[in-house]
């Protein structure tokens, strides 16, 4: 009788050991998978402030002065209370350089 209730103690916390270790598995996968969403996000954003400047430059002959310009001409938009996007002209006839992020990122 001994010997059961040992076995189903050493079985009740195998059991709960493999939960907790499943659990954080998924946790850190989970966190993994955002964070590599983000970063798509950030290229998507990126590419699309990109492909609005140059079809400016196309249409315009010059390459937008900043991104309210974009956004009012050009229908960029993206959530600016999750990212940042930091367009720096560099003149009308050169391609602005362009690095979005997520805020509070490090």
């Amino acid at each position: 009788m001994i010997f059961t209730k040992n076995k189903k103690r050493n079985f009740s916390k195998i059991t709960v050991f493999l939960f907790i270790l499943f659990s954080g598995m998924i946790y850190l996968f989970s966190i993994s998978a955002q964070d590599s969403n983000d970063g798509q996000t950030e290229k998507y954003i990126e590419d699309a402030i990109q492909k609005a400047a140059f079809h400016c430059y196309a249409a315009e002959g010059s390459f937008p002065p900043d991104m309210e310009y974009l956004t009012k001409n050009y229908g960029i938009l993206f959530d600016t209370d999750k990212y940042i996007a930091d367009y720096q002209s560099r003149g009308g006839n050169i391609p602005p350089d362009i690095f979005v992020s997520r805020k509070g990122k490090n």
